[in-house]
């Protein structure tokens, strides 16, 4: 629970009107109980408690690109889907203050999509890696943004 707590305080250290704070999580029941925990605390206008995959579905579906059929590779194609359609611009990057991740191990795609994904948009540096190539990417907590 410490990841809702600095969620909490980078939530409360916001300008109000600001980009939203994105939770990330692998394990769906625990983006549940924090969504419920920032609820709550009356922070769910400013943080938002996803599951990876959940949460890549969701850009898809909001920004009408292509839902990749069932099937073993489904859940990396979703992802890669989402990396490329804030590359060609179809989905807007830099739509999140902060990206916090809770669990040990994440696909190597996962850091791919958080780098886009987190203001300022990063990934038009090129500073970003640019697939799902590659061993499990260690979890991250996204940095605190200065005043």
């Amino acid at each position: 629970m410490i990841l809702g707590y600095r969620a909490e305080y980078l939530a409360r250290a916001h300008m109000p009107g600001g980009k939203p704070i994105l939770i990330l999580c692998y394990n769906e029941p625990l983006s549940v109980k924090l969504g419920s925990r920032l609820q709550a605390r009356g922070l769910s206008d400013r943080v938002q408690a996803r599951h990876f995959h959940k949460g890549c579905r969701q850009q898809l579906v909001s920004f009408g690109q292509d839902i990749p059929p069932q099937g073993p590779d489904m859940f990396n194609e979703m992802v890669q889907g989402v990396i490329r359609a804030v590359d060609r611009r179809q989905i807007p990057g830099g739509q999140y203050q902060a990206i916090l991740t809770a669990g040990a191990t994440w696909p190597s795609c996962a850091a791919a999509m958080r780098c886009r994904m987190r203001a300022p948009p990063h990934w038009r540096a090129g500073s970003c890696p640019t697939s799902c190539a590659g061993p499990p990417a260690a979890s991250t907590l996204a940095p605190i943004p200065s005043s």
